[in-house]
């Protein structure tokens, strides 16, 4: 996996790199967490995703003004990391038939950080 790239020479240039990667990131956590919500049994871990999903609309704001403000343009970055945790949890909840078992489940909470 490549971490840095050849247009990628100063600290500007990674920092705003790395802006774009974490709107990504919360991009796809606002869209993974309905299911979550969706599929959560527990009353508590319910409301904590739902929690989470409204921090997260918040820190999309953020990222997009910052970027903005930077005169940069708000594009996400695919954050293949946090795509492959979606993934994983996804196939965890594709997978569990006891709903306290997936509710349990440290990967199931790891797609929302």
């Amino acid at each position: 996996m490549k971490v840095f790239s050849a247009h990628l020479d100063n600290l500007h240039k990674l920092y705003v790199n790395q802006l774009h990667m974490l709107l990504s990131t919360e991009q796809q956590i606002t869209k993974a967490l309905p299911t979550m919500v969706e599929k959560a049994t527990d009353t508590q871990l319910k409301q904590a995703f739902q929690s989470h999903l409204q921090e997260t609309r918040v820190q999309i704001e953020r990222l997009e003004i910052i970027l903005t403000e930077s005169g940069e343009e708000p594009e996400a970055r695919k954050c293949k990391v946090l795509e492959a945790l979606v993934e994983e949890a996804e196939d965890l909840v594709g997978d569990a038939t006891d709903e306290s078992v997936r509710d349990a489940s440290p990967d199931y909470g790891c797609s929302t950080h």
